[in-house]
């Protein structure tokens, strides 16, 4: 029994000092099979990813902001992360050469190959991310061309960095119902179905805004226009950003065919038009029911489904929208 006991101790203390040996086996000097950080990140252009099933997703700076498939506006959050990720690369050991095999493997199964190009357009990385080790540390890359992979983090942080690298369209976008400045608004009409008295127009003029009934039936209010509101008013329109993207919802076919709360219909001064309908979302039990307060009234709506240019369905926040979804009245 003491021998078994001496024997399995001497096996555990060769395996940590194999796992610390590779461990610590780091490069002093990086090579080109190895090098996979890019410093300069200012200097990106375009990141091309694609992964082992087909799909792809191609990045693309436009200004101060990027695109994805030249379709959407990317998350700045999104992308920001992304770019410290390749920025931080660094590798962490090469592994044993029993090792190999599986990493390969791994690399040939479930990687996502990243292509990354300067402001010339120049290729000037271009590697695949696999999977995690087993302990969650470190992260399988290898440079295309080259059949030495490595482990590889981001320099002061834990785990595993294949998150950073995904093709899914939608998880790249950008979820910004409206973002348009003030002064780059031509007019807004914000429509209230059930609410016909409620429901206006604002238009820029070349001295200022003019504010009216959306439905002619209604009379207009005679009193000065309060520039202050108006101003106001505006201004939530600069960042109106949703929740969440919800095009796949089984639902969504259903609640667009009911009666939007409010309709709003939006033209930059470039003439660009955007229409958003709202339809609260209505808190029920399992069985379909409303769920009411103590007095025995529905609860307040706090979220509404968002319908945009009859395409995009969203998850907004009523404490976000509610700073737009005025009245006429309010601007006097």
């Amino acid at each position: 029994m003491k021998r078994l006991i001496i024997l399995l101790l001497i096996v555990a203390l060769a395996g940590f000092g194999v796992w610390k040996y590779t461990k610590t086996d780091k490069y002093s000097t990086l090579g080109k099979d190895n090098d996979f950080a890019v410093k300069d990140t200012a200097r990106i252009s375009r990141i091309f990813l694609a992964d082992r099933k087909g799909n792809t997703a191609s990045l693309t700076r436009k200004g101060k902001s990027w695109m994805v498939n030249n379709r959407y506006r990317v998350n700045d959050a999104v992308m920001g992360s992304f770019m410290n990720t390749i920025y931080g690369l660094e590798t962490q050991f090469r592994p044993p050469q029993a090792a190999i095999n599986t990493m390969v493997k791994n690399l040939a199964a479930q990687s996502i190959k990243t292509e990354i190009y300067n402001d010339k357009n120049e290729l000037i990385r271009s590697y695949y991310v696999g999977g995690v080790t087993p302990d969650e540390s470190g992260t399988y890359m290898i440079m295309e061309g080259e059949e030495q992979p490595f482990i590889v983090g981001v320099k002061g942080k834990d785990g595993g960095i294949k998150v950073s690298y995904f093709t899914n369209e939608e998880n790249w976008r950008d979820k910004a119902v409206f973002r348009i400045g003030v002064d780059q608004i031509k007019s807004v009409e914000l429509e209230y179905p059930k609410l016909k008295n409620k429901s206006f127009k604002l238009v820029k003029t070349e001295t200022g805004y003019e504010v009216s009934p959306l439905n002619t039936s209604v009379p207009k209010i005679a009193k000065p226009l309060n520039k202050s509101r108006v101003e106001a008013f505006l201004v939530g329109f600069k960042s109106q950003v949703a929740e969440a993207l919800y095009n796949n919802s089984s639902e969504k076919a259903s609640i667009i065919q009911t009666l939007p709360f409010c309709i709003f219909n939006v033209e930059d001064v470039n003439g660009i038009k955007k229409n958003v309908k709202l339809y609260p979302l209505i808190k029920t039990n399992r069985d379909g029911r409303l769920i009411l307060d103590e007095n025995g009234n529905p609860l307040p709506i706090e979220k509404y489904y968002a319908y945009v240019d009859d395409k995009d369905f969203f998850i907004v926040q009523e404490g976000l929208f509610g700073k737009i979804m005025w009245a006429y009245d309010y601007f006097f």
